[in-house]
């Protein structure tokens, strides 16, 4: 987590968003000798420092309130920044997990709780296991739909940066965006 860290505090939104911006791409270009890249249908919203500890592998568990269906391949979105990062496969879906379950795999999901004591961010709490998790060589801009929260439609959110011939670039953090949020370091 030191590495997300700027000066002992987390980053910003904007801080974020500036690292990550992309800057005006052709579908060639973000993928060099890959010209029929079709992007994952579906894509995740994650909060950072767990987005960064899923594209490093360092992280192979997204917890979350919720069982989800959905597998195979999907988009890594950076929160807050219109940017897919990266992508993984969603190999599976566990739970609802107990405490001790919860205790015992902090290596996979990274969340350093007290797992016996504390309250659970969730009333029940599934782990989303992520495989084959990467960054795209140039974060590529999507639009983000009104009233997304978990997952984005990336076929047609995506289509404007990936047609070829066209430009796009990264919207600018957004004034007034909260970064992560307190007490629980979830998604």
């Amino acid at each position: 987590m030191g590495s997300c860290r700027i000066h002992g505090r987390l980053p910003t939104t904007e801080e974020r968003s500036k690292t990550m911006i992309a800057p005006k791409l052709k579908q060639d270009e973000a993928f060099p000798g890959q010209p029929d890249f079709e992007p994952p249908a579906k894509g995740l919203v994650v909060r950072e420092p767990w987005i960064s500890m899923l594209l490093d592998g360092t992280k192979t568990w997204e917890l979350r309130g919720g069982a989800t269906r959905i597998t195979g391949r999907i988009g890594l979105i950076a929160s807050g920044t219109g940017l897919v990062v990266g992508e993984a496969v969603l190999a599976g879906c566990r739970g609802p997990l107990s405490r001790v379950d919860l205790a015992e795999a902090i290596a996979r999901h990274r969340v350093g709780l007290d797992w016996e004591n504390c309250d659970l961010p969730y009333r029940n709490v599934f782990a989303w296991e992520m495989e084959a998790a990467h960054r795209y060589p140039v974060p590529l801009p999507y639009r983000h739909p009104q009233g997304a929260v978990i997952w984005v439609g990336l076929e047609n959110a995506m289509r404007p940066a990936l047609t070829d011939g066209s430009e796009a670039t990264a919207p600018e953090a957004r004034p007034g965006r909260r970064g992560p949020s307190a007490p629980f370091p979830f998604p």
